[in-house]
């Protein structure tokens, strides 16, 4: 004897719709104050030892810092020839944009990644998945512009 599969139930409620905007960008209107002007000069990343310098606002935005709005930090990261330097966010990702300099870009393996490294000069831009902090050595004195969205990570915990 054949059985003939019995039809599914109907469903009794209606299907729930997410929109990932509302998720995934939580700057909008109504939610977020407007964000105040900052202004930085390049005095901030022209002289001065090896550092990582935020462009940091989080007073003004009444969020945790460093943050350059709710949702980023943006700094510049001032490395010295010959010198390296960590940086790491508990971020989704990482921006880095080369403004002047030449160095290397290593980032250890994790469970999920292989290990990187990149060489990066003048002009280059790369981006790195969440993970370990990067270690940035410097072959000649250079400034990176470092943007990620730590701040916003920071509202989910």
């Amino acid at each position: 004897m054949t059985r003939t599969p019995e039809a599914p139930a109907a469903a009794t409620s209606k299907a729930q719709l997410f929109d990932y905007r509302q998720a995934a960008n939580p700057i909008r209107h109504g939610l977020t104050e407007p964000i105040p002007e900052g202004r930085w000069g390049p005095d901030l990343h022209a002289r001065g030892p090896s550092a990582i310098l935020p462009l940091d606002l989080s007073r003004e935005l009444g969020c945790q810092g460093p943050a350059t709005s709710p949702a980023l930090s943006a700094n510049f990261v001032r490395i010295l020839a010959g010198e390296s330097i960590s940086a790491g966010a508990n971020a989704t990702s990482s921006l880095f944009y080369v403004w002047k300099g030449a160095g290397n870009c290593r980032q250890p393996a994790t469970t999920l990644s292989r290990e990187f490294s990149q060489d990066w000069r003048q002009g280059d831009l790369f981006v790195l998945p969440a993970g370990k902090a990067a270690e940035l050595d410097a072959a000649e004195e250079s400034v990176l512009y470092w943007v990620h969205d730590g701040p916003c990570s920071a509202t989910w915990e």
